[in-house]
């Protein structure tokens, strides 16, 4: 520092860029990325970097994006290129990529069309007017003779999931078979148009039945399971008892308590899946949660000649932020939005079946039983919600059968968390495709989450402690500048007497 004083304020600017310049160069040799978001957006997670370290063959990558677009458009090129230029270093060479501007080249926007990627219009500013700008932004993958095209791509949150599970359908000599039934009046894939073609492109997607005398298939490894509106047959849940005792892997989505929202009636469902889980130790009664940490829904309402909607918090939509960090089946989520589900009690599960709450309510909740009270407008008393953690999800890996291969299960309470007419912002969406991936043999893509922040509730806190940082917040930037104008004020004054 005293070295500096000595200097004159050229020399010092002299002496600033030099160093400037220095660290610059030192970069180029010695890289490093220190990643500050809360979802480690800019960190190639280990499995993308193991499936572009295994690459046999050559990839390339054609990158579509119209130049000079305003933000957030403009960054979003930039990331996908650092993206790819870090996936070409890990990739031993096999991997490149081409940035193509197609704008002003009628053969190249002929191309980029025929790759089956969209003119978009983008607003802009141009000459303090507002214009619309024709744009590209989609993205082009090559390998062997298989092509694949992420069509658009404006947000950067996904580009890392998207790009490869696109990459690994791409390198899979064969898609895994993700099997679900129809039997007792399970609705399968019906009313999940969204999930089902998503998971298409990730599996073949195929239906077994759990009721036939000759049991389940050996071929079959992976099985779903939704709501059965009847009474399982004996032989249905000895079918499911052997496939898991021989190493099978079943995810079961089911209702325990059916509810019409229209007519605000709940009743409760007899279809034998308690005494299915029963025999692992579940116990799932006809309970309904409640959660103070929950969902709005929207509730007409009639003023005079007019009807508007109103948002009302509804404690039957959990917002349920406590996802077992522990577990796989959490990586990337943040929040799951379940809808009528029940609680789960795991007091007689067996310590070798290794069960784990995977999504547990808040420490305002409440099991509701027998009369279900689901009038919008019901006002709740903060002191009935005096219990914590009721789990609503659970995953058992094990051997059940004790011939030494383990299987799994996973048991959620909502029958409906992936249905076009109930999916709750698409929250449930990215946990139950984590589900998939675990019963599958897909496990290196579970490493590869969605980078994408749903709702991410606040921490609960007191209403003093929310009042103290409310008015924080409200005085302590004004005190700061404040503080800091007295001092350079008094500072200068002693500089100007001197």
């Amino acid at each position: 520092m005293k070295f500096l004083k000595t200097l004159q304020p050229r020399h010092q600017a002299y002496l600033i860029i030099l160093v400037v310049i220095a660290l610059n160069l030192l970069s180029f040799l010695f890289f490093f990325r220190i990643d500050l978001t809360r979802s480690e957006l800019y960190t190639l997670s280990d499995a993308t970097k193991k499936l572009v370290g295994t690459l046999d063959d050559k990839v390339t990558v054609n990158v579509y994006f119209t130049d000079n677009l305003p933000a957030p458009y403009s960054t979003n090129r930039r990331f996908i290129q650092d993206q790819l230029e870090e996936l070409r270093s890990y990739s031993d060479g096999k991997l490149n990529f081409l940035m193509v501007d197609p704008a002003g080249s009628d053969q190249l926007e002929k191309q980029v069309e025929q790759a089956g990627i969209p003119a978009l219009q983008i607003q802009v500013v141009d000459n303090d007017k507002m214009e619309a700008k024709k744009a590209y932004m989609g993205i082009e993958i090559l390998y062997e003779n298989k092509k694949e095209t992420l069509p658009v791509v404006q947000k950067p949150e996904n580009f890392e999931f998207d790009f490869s599970t696109a990459l690994n359908r791409m390198v899979r000599k064969k898609l895994p078979v993700l099997y679900t039934s129809a039997d007792f009046g399970m609705p399968g894939w019906s009313g999940k148009q969204g999930v089902e073609q998503y998971l298409s492109k990730q599996y073949e997607l195929s239906a077994v039945s759990v009721k036939d005398s000759a049991g389940i298939p050996d071929s079959v490894k992976s099985l779903v399971l939704f709501t059965p509106s009847e009474q399982l047959s004996e032989l249905a849940k000895n079918n499911l008892f052997r496939f898991l005792d021989r190493g099978g892997r079943l995810a079961v989505f089911a209702d325990r308590v059916s509810v019409n929202p229209q007519t605000q009636q709940a009743v409760a469902l007899k279809n034998g899946l308690d005494s299915l889980f029963l025999r692992y130790g579940l116990t799932v009664s006809d309970n309904l949660v409640q959660d103070l940490q929950c969902a709005s829904i929207n509730v007409p309402q009639q003023v005079g000649m007019f009807q508007f909607n109103s948002q009302v918090e509804f404690p039957f939509l959990p917002v349920i932020s406590d996802v077992n960090p522990d577990h796989e089946l959490s990586r990337g989520i943040s929040v799951v939005t379940p809808i009528f589900a029940s609680a789960i009690t795991l007091d007689s599960v067996a310590a070798r079946l290794g069960a784990v709450p995977v999504l547990s309510t808040s420490s305002k909740s409440r099991i509701s039983t027998g009369f279900y009270l689901l009038d919008p407008y019901q006002k709740w008393d903060e002191a009935d919600f005096n219990q914590a953690a009721l789990p609503v999800a659970v995953a058992l890996a094990a051997d059940f059968g004790g011939k030494g291969t383990p299987g799994r299960l996973f048991l959620m309470t909502d029958g409906e968390l992936v249905n076009d007419d109930y999916v709750q912002g698409g929250s449930g969406v990215p946990f139950f495709i984590n589900v998939m991936y675990w019963i599958s043999d897909d496990e290196d893509l579970l490493a590869i989450p969605s980078k994408r922040n749903f709702m991410v509730p606040l921490p609960e806190l007191s209403p003093a402690t929310r009042q103290a940082v409310k008015y924080t917040n409200l005085l302590l930037p004004p005190a700061v500048v404040l503080v800091w104008g007295l001092y350079r004020w008094r500072k200068r004054r002693k500089l100007s007497q001197s």
